[in-house]
């Protein structure tokens, strides 16, 4: 994975969820498509801004 071409976009958005699990309130994150790889590209974006959410991701795959 390419970190310095890589980005998330409405990063305020996650900011605002970090918020939320802090405050101890669910969060549920709904994909209409994924591969295997998703939630590990998606915990390490997430790694540098949002750490609490990188961390405590838990992943369901159907």
């Amino acid at each position: 994975m390419g970190f310095r071409n890589s980005y998330v976009g409405n990063l305020s958005l996650f900011y605002e969820i970090e918020e939320k699990l802090k405050q101890g309130h669910n969060v549920v994150l709904i994909s209409n498509h994924h591969t295997e790889a998703d939630p590990i590209i998606i915990s390490l974006l997430l790694e540098k801004e949002n750490p609490h959410i990188a961390e405590n991701m838990v992943i369901l795959l159907n």
